[in-house]
């Protein structure tokens, strides 16, 4: 392979090095999953009054259902010059609902 030679590798290696941890850092606080997740922290009382109330709730069961097909389609511009016609499959929603199942007692045994 090709290796193109730095005069100051080792410096280069190590500030390169150092600008992706701190991109990675920036990124993953700022951006990611993760910096939403430590800014979602409660406090302990927050907490505690989030699983009561959790706790305390009425449980329900919701079933949903979703009809659909998939439907294939052809260009209608494709196969000139021998290239083969572009093919796109689409889904296609028939009918939808939703109901909620009432359930007439509970114990939390958690």
């Amino acid at each position: 392979g090709l290796w193109i030679v730095l005069p100051f590798e080792p410096v280069f290696a190590r500030v390169l090095g150092t600008l992706f941890i701190v991109f990675h850092l920036i990124h993953a606080l700022c951006f990611g999953r993760t910096g939403a997740s430590l800014r979602n922290i409660m406090s302990e009382t927050d907490f505690r009054d989030y699983i009561e109330r959790l706790q305390k709730a009425q449980p329900e069961v919701k079933f949903v259902i979703e009809c659909y097909h998939w439907e294939e389609h052809e260009d209608s511009n494709g196969g000139a010059g021998g290239q083969p016609r572009a093919k796109t499959r689409k889904k296609v929603v028939t009918h939808k609902a939703s109901a909620y199942y009432p359930i007439q007692g509970f114990t939390d045994e958690t």
